[in-house]
């Protein structure tokens, strides 16, 4: 294994094979930058117009130019803001990239002045988002969802 460099940002162009190769493989929905969910349910499609200049990709790279780790966030309303697509190569897992990138997504969400990130990791991501600050805020559920079951999280942004 090559160790990789710090989280740097990316493009959406280079985070959807990633996406589509790992995290969401055969995916029947179009996997777009910005997504319309909001924070503990329901959509709002503004949020894909309003918030796109606002998005934030961030990818990791070994010395060999391999893109190891990925996540992007956005905002969804004027005070939250969401992590999405997290996804690391399984051995890179235990050089703490998934933690920097929650963290580049903390800051951006900081830097844009929203009081929570949010997040909807499926059931076995649960306890490394606790391990990372965030707090189990629903139930697992399956509705509306073609990976799951998840659940809604979330991490308070503090001053």
């Amino acid at each position: 294994m090559v160790l990789p460099i710090s989280v740097m940002p990316i493009d959406f162009d280079t985070i959807l094979p990633v996406w589509q190769q790992f995290l969401w493989p055969g995916r029947g929905s179009t996997i777009r930058p910005v997504c319309p969910m909001l924070f503990l349910g329901g959509y709002d499609m503004k949020v894909c117009d309003k918030y796109v200049e606002d998005t934030v990709f961030y990818g990791a790279y070994d010395s060999s130019n391999l893109l190891c780790a990925v996540c992007s966030g956005h905002p969804t309303s004027a005070t939250d803001y969401r992590l999405r697509g997290l996804y690391c190569l399984p051995d890179y897992e235990s050089l703490g990239l998934r933690q920097n990138m929650i963290q580049a997504i903390y800051n951006a969400a900081k830097a844009v002045k929203r009081d929570v990130v949010w997040c909807m990791p499926r059931l076995g991501a649960v306890d490394f988002f606790e391990r990372s600050g965030f707090v189990q805020m629903s139930e697992p559920f399956i509705d509306n969802v073609e990976y799951g079951p998840n659940v809604y999280m979330a991490r308070m942004i503090t001053v």
